[in-house]
């Protein structure tokens, strides 16, 4: 159970993995808790993942979020690489392509100093 402070769930013997968080700022027109449907599962390296499906009120219910995690779980034994949305939206950037993409064009541009610079950062990522 959770803390009397702490976030609400709602859990659902009929779909496992899916549970709703019970929203108390986003209410419905009658009053009643928003519910926003997550799913639980494993990915292929073991590891917890836990992926916002939706609101109720977009339309999102128990039934379609356990589909949803059923397609997840499906690929994941498949082999297929599973990339939870939030993660779709936030892919990584290593170093040397943001040097090379971003600073190194906007430093020659607006710093006096852009080919002194450059050729630190050339020497730096040559390594």
């Amino acid at each position: 159970m959770a803390p009397k402070g702490g976030p609400k769930y709602e859990t659902f013997a009929r779909y496992p993995g899916v549970r709703a968080y019970l929203s108390p700022k986003k209410r419905t027109p009658d009053g009643k808790p928003g519910k926003c449907f997550y799913i639980r599962y494993k990915d292929s390296r073991g590891k917890l993942v836990e992926e916002k499906v939706g609101w109720l009120s977009e339309g999102v219910t128990a039934s379609y979020a356990s589909g949803l995690r059923a397609e997840r779980i499906r690929s994941i034994r498949l082999g297929d690489e599973v990339v939870p949305i939030q993660k779709k939206r936030k892919q990584a950037i290593t170093f040397n392509d943001f040097m090379e993409e971003k600073y190194i064009p906007w430093a020659r541009t607006f710093k006096r100093a852009g080919k002194m610079k450059r050729g630190c950062t050339e020497n730096g990522l040559s390594q």
